[in-house]
């Protein structure tokens, strides 16, 4: 059992552990610091990486007061123990338990902030030891006072399974930048010649880039206007270029080199038509929420994990079933009608900044911690971030 009993009007101390700050965590730890009942702060447990640093990613570790680099020496270790222990709560990865013994840990209220587990569904001995893993951190070392924010739909399913968490889970996800643009200046950017089609990710096997451009040959070979602006490196690069220039694309489809992530944005702005394919493996995929907020007409693979928590088909997006044959069907339905292209965005726009942002998902998230530790049940009635699963 929690062993703080909170009163209205107290004030709420939240740590956020993981591996380092990134842009798609920094908006909501801005939402909690601007939040007067929260005392915040965030603790990076490693470096960012060579490989991020070089496609353009900043080490936001460093630019933020708020952020306590326990990786950088034993004084920085110290001090982000000492604020976990005195956290009302926790956000974390799974990364606390490196840092607070069972003991600390167990009347503490934790949210393991978690993508699926079973991403690889090949049943191999790496499947066999990821089951095994599961087991041993969350069925049988899971206490009562862990609750699980789903970042995906595919996260409580899996949890069912192992018979971990049943009653505590929640919907989550990442919540990135909303840029403010009013609805006729963001259609004036979206106003080419042709269609716009963007895909945007690391060019390796689970993002499936050649999904894409196979829809992109067949667009091409029926007659339809368009350019398929492609941006993203990985193994899978070279013979992407190759394909292109084999079937002679280079008038439809362009490939661009990885970018920072304020310029992927930019091409989102002017896109009219977004791709999204990854497979199963897609534990979230934020650039979902990006291509929504800069309004583009989503056609995005329903085994995704953001896309059953923030697309309703043919409301505000379009879902294909994985298939090459319905991600064409569904792209030639959006290429026919310019207004259902509008329409789509124009709401997959709001989807965003009404409820799947950084703002909502931080008042839904102290709202439930408010109420789970002043002893309440489980369910806080919300909609969106922190609604209940079971």
């Amino acid at each position: 059992m929690i062993d703080k009993n909170l009163k209205g009007g107290e004030i709420v101390k939240i740590v956020f552990i993981s591996n380092f700050l990134n842009h798609h965590q920094l908006p909501l730890c801005n939402a909690f610091l601007q939040m007067e009942q929260v005392e915040f702060k965030f603790v990076a447990t490693e470096p960012v990486s060579r490989e991020r640093l070089e496609l353009g990613y900043s080490d936001m570790d460093k630019k933020y007061d708020f952020v306590i680099r326990a990786y950088l020496n034993e004084n920085e270790k110290i001090k982000a123990v000492r604020e976990m222990k005195k956290a009302d709560v926790l956000i974390s990865g799974g990364e606390h338990r490196k840092y607070l013994d069972k003991k600390e840990r167990k009347n503490k209220l934790v949210f393991l902030y978690l993508e699926r587990t079973f991403k690889k569904q090949k049943p191999d001995l790496e499947f066999a030891k990821n089951v095994l893993r599961a087991v041993k951190n969350h069925t049988f070392n899971g206490n009562r006072c862990e609750y699980i924010l789903c970042a995906g739909a595919y996260v409580a399913p899996e949890f069912k399974r192992l018979m971990a968490y049943r009653g505590r889970m929640y919907k989550w996800g990442y919540f990135p930048e909303i840029p403010e643009k009013k609805e006729e200046e963001a259609e004036e950017l979206k106003k080419s010649e042709t269609v716009e089609i963007l895909w945007a990710g690391r060019m390796i096997k689970y993002k499936r880039p050649r999904q894409a451009l196979e829809a992109a040959k067949e667009l091409k070979r029926k007659g339809y206007q368009f350019t398929l602006n492609m941006i993203g490196s990985g193994e899978l690069e070279n013979a992407i270029r190759e394909e292109v220039l084999k079937e002679n694309l280079e008038t439809h489809v362009h490939i661009l080199k990885s970018m920072p992530p304020h310029e992927v944005r930019n091409y989102m702005d002017r896109a009219n038509i977004f791709l999204f394919t990854s497979n199963e493996e897609e534990g979230w995929g934020a650039v979902l929420n990006e291509a929504m907020s800069s309004r583009c007409a989503v056609v995005a693979n329903r085994r995704i994990g953001a896309v059953p928590f923030l697309l309703e088909d043919h409301k505000n997006g379009l879902i294909y079933d994985g298939t090459t044959e319905d991600l064409l069907a569904k792209t030639e339905e959006l290429l026919k009608s310019r207004e259902k292209q509008r329409e789509l965005g124009e709401r997959a726009y709001r989807t965003m900044i009404t409820q799947w942002n950084a703002g909502t998902a931080a008042e839904h998230f102290v709202q439930l911690s408010e109420k789970l530790l002043a002893g309440g049940g489980h369910d806080a009635g919300l909609e969106g971030p922190c609604s209940y699963i079971g």
